[in-house]
């Protein structure tokens, strides 16, 4: 059940007929701005952080595409009124809800909070002008091992405290609009190929390692394929730009070894670094910066030294390697495992 907005302060006009219900409506729509900016991925990512106290939020959908581009990406693919996340924690919040409830009890879902306290028409969606749609990991169809190929962005709450941002790679999210390829989605993969051109067979390769899920079924994915394939066949041809993979190439000489089963590298174009994170099962993502075997965090003239998060001096990191490895070292990601 959706819990109740509380009534605005701001006063209605008197005497114009309107009820109170078509006046919020109005102010509502008077405060929506149909194209999204970085202010308002970060005013929702601190939203969501507070809700749940958590310290990472995954942004999927189209408005992603903030992670990587900014405010720079074309306005066709910020055009929307709502962002799409959750909080990394989801699974650990719903257990401890479930708990609390009892065993055969009802308990809030993480969406479904987050819709009764950010979602449309709340005191949120108000003040802000757009929306937080509540999701979880099964509602964008992404490729296979997604999360090896993530964005990353820190946000500093009112509390002082960070909390990281993780978005699938721009590519990935093409891939998810390209399943369901309605209008919109066309537009805005259309958007994206005018702004950076893609690879079309690096693309249908991502589509190809979309997996069943939830109800996206095997036949559903197969014939979504064939009708993005064959739209992908239509663009002009054009020189494919992936940024961040000139950057892997330029950083390949200094990137330190570390744990591949359980690790794993991310390029930051902000500042040409490589940072090693480590695959958090309950997260569903790689999060903590961590690199047992060498530098985590590294660039050219500079490398820092971080355990689960925390970073070293070179002594205590040497002799933390001279210990052996870690007894609590993470499984792998599922798609890893043999």
């Amino acid at each position: 059940m959706q819990a109740a907005n509380p009534v605005l302060k701001t006063p209605y006009p008197r005497g114009s007929g309107d009820s109170i219900e078509d006046a919020r409506k109005a102010l509502i729509m008077k405060n929506k701005v149909p194209v999204r900016v970085v202010r308002d991925l970060d005013n929702a990512i601190r939203k969501v952080a507070e809700m749940f106290d958590t310290e990472a939020v995954v942004v999927v959908g189209s408005q992603a595409v903030l992670m990587r581009w900014g405010n720079k990406a074309p306005d066709a693919m910020r055009t929307s009124g709502e962002i799409d996340m959750y909080p990394a924690n989801k699974k650990l919040w719903e257990e401890a809800e479930r708990r609390k409830a009892g065993a055969d009890a009802l308990y809030v879902e993480a969406s479904e909070y987050i819709h009764q306290v950010a979602g449309e028409g709340s005191a949120f969606d108000e003040i802000h002008g757009f929306y937080v749609d509540g999701v979880d990991e099964t509602t964008s169809p992404l490729p296979l091992g997604w999360q090896e190929r993530a964005m990353y962005r820190e946000v500093q709450l009112e509390s002082g405290r960070t909390v990281t941002a993780v978005s699938p790679a721009i590519e990935d999210t093409l891939a998810a609009k390209m399943i369901r390829l309605r209008q919109k989605d066309v537009e805005f993969v259309q958007a994206s190929y005018t702004f950076q051109p893609f690879d079309i067979a690096d693309m249908k390769k991502r589509m190809e390692s979309i997996q069943p899920h939830a109800s996206y079924t095997q036949e559903y994915l197969d014939a979504c394929r064939v009708q993005a394939f064959a739209f992908m066949d239509t663009l002009e041809k054009r020189a494919a730009r992936n940024p961040i993979a000139d950057l892997e190439k330029q950083l390949a000489r200094i990137l330190p070894e570390y744990p591949k089963d359980t690790h794993c590298a991310f390029y930051n174009l902000a500042d040409n670094s490589v940072t090693i994170r480590k695959w958090e099962p309950d997260m569903g993502i790689f999060y903590k910066i961590d690199n047992p075997l060498g530098p985590a965090m590294v660039a050219k003239g500079f490398q820092h030294f971080v355990l689960d998060g925390k970073k070293v001096d070179k002594e205590v990191f040497d002799a933390r390697l001279d210990a052996g490895p870690a007894p609590d070292a993470p499984a792998p990601p599922p798609w890893r495992m043999g």
